[in-house]
């Protein structure tokens, strides 16, 4: 029996790359425990035992459980957040206007993850957005108002923690009036807005 290069290569490789996928996948994995956020053993959340948030919930708890609130909860980010009715900023022609400049409050960290912005015809150009002392973000409404979604999600997150500064400046092209919808997430000491 003669065995050519071309069975080799037809029949042989196929099954080599077979077998060695089904030990791969037949493989017993060994369980990994799920590892504490920041290297801070979190509480449980009620109704959630040993469940651990992960992300910038997770950072935000670990926050929290660090400075002090104990018994917390993570909600989405809202306006009123920033001492604002609503998310619409209006500017009289081209220049910068302040949406807000307030302080976190105490015993609250909020983590601000992104941005849902929509005009036909984009008046605001970049949204500004200074968490703490110095840290400051610059992030692109006329490139967010293009995207098919109209939703742009940072890839670094601006958290601020409690009684920390925030200032908030829309950059405009000319007159009018927009929503640009801030996104994230707040952890807060239970008690503060939701009590269940």
């Amino acid at each position: 029996m003669t065995i050519h290069m071309d069975d080799i290569w037809k029949y042989g490789l196929p099954a080599l790359l077979g077998i060695g996928l089904l030990y791969f996948l037949f493989q017993r994995q060994q369980p990994v425990a799920a590892p504490a956020a920041a290297g801070i053993a979190l509480p449980a959340q009620p109704g959630m035992p040993g469940i651990i948030p992960t992300g910038v919930e997770g950072q935000l708890a670990a926050l929290a459980a660090s400075q002090g609130a104990p018994d917390y909860v993570i909600r989405p980010l809202r306006p009123q957040d920033f001492g604002l009715n609503s998310y619409q900023v209006t500017a009289g022609g081209a220049g910068t206007v302040n949406m807000c400049t307030a302080a976190v409050a105490d015993q609250t960290w909020m983590a601000i993850t992104g941005v849902s912005y929509f005009e036909a015809t984009p008046v605001a150009t970049q949204l500004s957005i200074q968490g703490g002392a110095s840290f400051r973000q610059y992030w692109p409404l006329t490139m967010i108002a293009g995207l098919q979604s109209h939703v742009w999600t940072a890839p670094v997150p601006v958290i601020i923690q409690q009684n920390q500064p925030v200032i908030i400046d829309v950059m405009f092209r000319g007159a009018g009036t927009v929503g640009i919808n801030l996104m994230g997430v707040v952890a807060e000491k239970r008690g503060l807005l939701i009590n269940p």
